[in-house]
């Protein structure tokens, strides 16, 4: 669908490049949240548990902010930009801690669940604030460039992934 929204490739249009790899990035991370699932109903491990979930918050909280209202025809605001950015750290904090998570457990369906509804919790508390709490912190400064809210976001978002990084090597 967003493929076809792009139109013709003549030109280069940064909009419609966005919605390309947003939804290139939800399709990826539901389909890893598939199969760590699956290898989590398999062999019980924590870790897998954590990755279902992290990936699941990225895939879902990608389509459901940054790719379902560009394609609704709403131009992306402030709010939906940073719930987007949420449930990217939100994520990324659970795939961080995974390769830190040594247990088995039995419970593997119970547990699958809880990890569904802690991300479904996660996300609606994001939309929450992004719709009723009107979550609009700037994404720009005021000569334009990035703001400092943006630029820490990002920051804790490398941080992240440097945490994971390092655990999954020592791992």
């Amino acid at each position: 669908v967003s493929l076809a929204a792009t139109g013709r490739l003549d030109g280069y249009s940064l909009p419609n490049a966005r919605i390309v790899l947003d939804t290139a990035v939800a399709l990826v991370a539901s389909i890893v949240a598939i199969l760590t699932a699956t290898r989590f109903l398999v062999e019980g491990r924590g870790m897998d548990l954590l990755l279902t979930g992290g990936f699941l918050a990225i895939g879902v909280g990608t389509f459901l902010f940054a790719v379902a209202p560009v394609l609704s025809g709403n131009d992306p605001t402030a709010a939906t930009s940073w719930a987007a950015i949420g449930a990217g750290i939100f994520g990324a904090a659970l795939i961080a801690f995974a390769p830190f998570v040594k247990r088995k457990t039995s419970r593997r369906r119970r547990s699958l669940v809880a990890i569904a509804v802690l991300v479904a919790v996660a996300l609606l508390g994001l939309w929450l604030d992004a719709r009723l709490l009107g979550l609009d912190l700037e994404t720009a400064d005021s000569d334009g460039g990035r703001s400092a809210a943006v630029v820490a976001a990002y920051g804790l978002l490398a941080v992240l992934a440097l945490v994971a990084a390092v655990g999954f090597g020592l791992r």
